[in-house]
């Protein structure tokens, strides 16, 4: 008679945990459940100091007025970096008043040197800049911003591909991996009007 109490209870607790892993059944991957945990656009961008390939010094949250298009990557990726690169490329090519920032998740290895060559080799526009955090905490920092970030034993980075729409110190909205340029165009046309 009191056979099912057990697999029913198992089977709550399972659950229980399911649901506070993932967020409310919401966040299925490390790299959703750091961005639910930053919150809904939009959110404040965490101070995150950065020195960049041109020789400034930023505080994303005070970019100045032009909206800001962040991404993260570091120079010896082979998957996902390279691609979102290619899509800051090609939004950078048409919204000139729109400031890129590729944020290197690899500041022990990559270089301001190394940023400016990438930078270089990739067309060099003004409006695209490529730093690397200064802050001993970057990891936690970039963490409230909805970003994670994963040092595998073999030298490998796991990190957040997303990017980051800011305006005036707030993360108005993100753009997962999966997201077409012609997508993310249209929107950031709306926001230019």
């Amino acid at each position: 008679m009191l056979g099912w109490l057990l697999p029913a209870s198992l089977l709550l607790a399972y659950l229980s945990f399911l649901w506070w892993y993932t967020s409310g059944f919401s966040a299925f991957t490390m790299f959703s459940r750091v961005l639910s945990e930053a919150g809904s656009p939009p959110y404040p961008v965490p101070e995150l100091h950065l020195s960049c390939h041109n020789g400034a010094v930023l505080d994303i949250r005070k970019a100045g007025s032009k909206p800001v298009l962040l991404n993260f990557i570091y120079l010896n990726c082979i998957y996902g970096c390279p691609i979102s690169l290619a899509k800051m490329y090609r939004l950078g090519k048409d919204f000139e008043n729109l400031l890129l920032v590729s944020v290197s998740v690899d500041p022990e290895r990559d270089s301001l040197e190394d940023l400016k060559k990438r930078w270089s080799a990739l067309g060099g526009f003004n409006n695209w800049l490529f730093c690397r955090p200064t802050d001993r905490d970057w990891r936690d920092r970039v963490r409230r911003m909805g970003v994670w970030v994963y040092k595998r034993k073999d030298g490998l980075i796991n990190h957040t591909l997303d990017l980051f729409l800011i305006r005036e110190g707030r993360v108005i909205e993100t753009f997962p991996p999966e997201e077409r340029v012609s997508e993310i165009k249209i929107f950031l046309e709306e926001v230019e009007r």
